[in-house]
């Protein structure tokens, strides 16, 4: 309850104003919403920061600003590893109808529905800045699993499949090990290793 009144607090103005349809994609044009948020900031702060605003939000809006910097660090890791753009990362899906549009995390794509406040973009503005993570390439809710469509009804099969690609599952002391994130080879010392 506490994130949650923090977050309506310090979360600052909404930079953009969007509609889902029954799929849960974003109707709205992502240029479109890009310029709604311009306008609200009045400078333009560029599309891969725009995109892990909305990120961000959507992934965890009432996380901490450490927190949303390490979400925003990890599309930006993965997005790398993958020779695209953070936003490029976050727009792509398989799916004709979802690609290149905002929209529900689903096959694995990162969650973009909602749209972001003033305390997003700072987050994704530090995370363009530099890596807190120092290379985390993925992250995911244990609390989710059994619960979100889609999802194993636990972690462990997610952890089996990364496992595969030689990453080691660890979580920030700070928030606790029900958001856990993925290194290639080894967690860093800045986390503690594992599920929990």
């Amino acid at each position: 309850m506490t994130d949650i009144i923090g977050d309506i607090v310090g979360r600052g103005r909404r930079l953009s104003h969007s509609t889902l349809d029954d799929n849960g994609v974003v109707q709205e044009d992502v240029d479109d919403l890009l310029v709604q948020a311009v306008n609200v900031v009045g400078s333009d702060f560029g599309r891969d920061a725009y995109a892990l605003a909305r990120m961000v939000r959507s992934e965890d809006g009432s996380a901490d600003l450490a927190t949303k910097v390490r979400l925003a660090n990890v599309a930006i890791n993965q997005a790398r590893d993958l020779g695209m753009t953070p936003e490029g990362v976050i727009l792509y899906h398989k799916t004709d109808f979802r690609s290149g549009k905002f929209g529900r995390q689903i096959s694995g794509r990162f969650a973009s529905t909602l749209d972001p406040y003033e305390i997003d973009l700072k987050a994704a503005l530090q995370a363009l800045q530099g890596d807190t993570t120092q290379g985390a390439t993925n992250f995911a809710h244990q609390s989710a699993f059994g619960v979100q469509v889609g999802t194993a009804s636990s972690i462990q099969p997610f952890v089996d499949a990364l496992a595969k690609e030689g990453k080691v599952p660890g979580y920030f002391a700070d928030r606790g090990p029900d958001l856990v994130f993925f290194w290639r080879g080894s967690v860093p010392n800045i986390a503690t290793e594992g599920l929990g």
